[in-house]
């Protein structure tokens, strides 16, 4: 990695844009191999300027509203996945542009495992880092998972399998696609951040598009989206499709509780999911098919790794049960930050009397969402914030009076009202269908505030 990035760095002007996790992870590298050369930091947020660790005499910051001024000065600009494309300079060649993800893989894209999707990346790159593990493998799990790449670069050795969780931020832009893409699903989200659907959609096909022969491509096969995606594009990859059930072209399934793997016709069954706790609902069977999938692409055998999903956890934030208080059961799906998500989750805990919806509203389509939700025995459906807002009115068109719809200014008061709402016996359900950052740092934030308001209410009653 140091003779490639001196290749690129060094002598250049260079300028790091946009300074979270990512961005200064990108700094600290070029900082450790190039200690005299200039680097410029530029950044919106002005309280970076008393950041100890970005002081140096080489370095320059620019902070503010003015943070993207004379990026046309520079020779190569590494910006961080959260900047869109539309907020940068028209008068800037987006060849000047490059990202830690397009450079890490340039150099050890033979060794990545790929994974990405709207919904899933997080528990499915997770999943097979553990299998791999369990297997034998010298693994890494890296990326939008909360690594940067260039933080585990001295420990990448030459037999080192890369587990590399990639959004579509990372991979918008990026020509070079790992030796293994896995692409779970595709659904509308983040269209704030891209100038349409398809090119969230095409930001995503990064992951398989510059592949080489000898490389894997791993989809689902009944995703709707992929398909087509598939038929616009000349990929020279062999194709791994997943699904749930046996089809003519599916290489991995799942038949009598079993995963089944076919090549040429033939089937063998290489593991037993029966009696595995994780794995309730589609979206956690897909997701394994396609960790399976990775894994034997990479050449783990199934015998070393199968009974390792006996010990691996599900992620927080996702379904993760809560607890039982007061003869409710709560759970907290923050992550859902789409319908489909929402979907998939009351689909999984089947008894929810109360779910809450809302948040930032980017201008999804919920006709899906409000379509299913008419149907549910839901009782109680409480919103908050802008696209609470436009839910709730979208539910109350389509179905008035068949559910107790109620909108709230204030989070807590609504987990208060969802506490005293629910049927004893029942679910609580946050699965909000849009983003927490109108009220919240994050979808974390968002889960762990669910969480303490719901464990202080009851534990002020023991």
């Amino acid at each position: 990695m140091k003779e490639f990035l001196n290749s690129r760095i060094k002598g250049k002007r260079v300028a790091i844009l946009g300074l979270g996790a990512e961005g200064k992870s990108t700094y600290r590298l070029l900082r450790k191999l190039f200690p005299e050369q200039v680097f410029t930091l530029a950044d919106r947020r002005k309280e970076l300027a008393n950041d100890i660790e970005l002081k140096h005499a080489a370095t320059k910051i620019q902070l503010g509203s003015g943070y993207l001024d004379n990026l046309d000065s520079f020779d190569l600009i590494i910006k961080s996945p959260g900047i869109s494309l539309s907020q940068l300079p028209v008068n800037v060649p987006l060849e000047k542009f490059a990202s830690q993800t397009a450079l890490f893989l340039e150099v050890f894209r033979d060794q990545t495992i790929g994974i990405t999707g709207t919904k899933g990346k997080s528990t499915t790159a997770s999943l097979i880092h553990h299998l791999l593990t369990a297997a034998g493998k010298d693994a890494l799990l890296i990326g939008n998972i909360g690594v940067p790449p260039f933080d585990v670069l001295d420990r990448i050795k030459d037999n080192t399998l890369i587990v590399f969780e990639l959004s579509s931020h990372q991979l918008e832009g990026v020509k070079v696609s790992p030796h293994i893409a896995v692409l779970l699903n595709i659904y509308q989200e983040h269209l704030d951040h891209y100038a349409s659907y398809k090119a969230y959609q095409l930001a995503k096909y990064n992951i398989a598009l510059w592949q080489k022969p000898g490389d894997f491509f791993i989809y689902h096969h009944n995703d709707f989206e992929i398909p087509a995606l598939i038929e616009e594009m000349m990929l020279v990859s062999e194709m791994f499709p997943f699904a749930l059930n046996d089809a003519h072209d599916v290489q991995t399934f799942i038949s009598e509780g079993q995963v089944v793997s076919k090549k040429k016709g033939a089937t063998e069954k290489i593991c037993n999911l029966n009696g595995l706790n994780f794995l309730n609902g589609k979206h956690n069977q897909l997701n394994l098919l396609a960790a399976f999938s990775a894994c034997h692409a990479a050449g783990a055998e199934s015998k070393y790794y199968c009974g390792a999903l006996q010990t691996f956890k599900g992620l927080q934030h996702r379904m993760e049960f809560v607890g039982e208080f007061g003869g409710i059961r709560f759970y907290n799906d923050s992550i859902a930050t789409i319908p489909e998500a929402v979907i998939y989750a009351m689909e999984t805990i089947g008894d929810v009397d109360t779910l809450i919806l809302g948040g930032f509203d980017r201008g999804i389509d919920f006709s899906r969402l409000t379509a299913y939700l008419g149907k549910t025995s839901a009782k109680n459906i409480f919103f908050t914030g802008n696209a609470g807002r436009r839910l709730k009115s979208e539910m109350e068109s389509g179905f008035p009076g068949q559910h107790n719809y109620q909108w709230f200014e204030d989070f807590e008061e609504m987990i208060s009202a969802a506490i005293t709402s629910t049927a004893k016996g029942c679910s609580c359900l946050l699965s909000p269908a849009a983003a927490s950052y109108d009220r919240f740092m994050n979808f974390e934030h968002r889960g762990n505030r669910f969480k303490e308001i719901i464990r202080n209410h009851f534990s002020g009653l023991e």
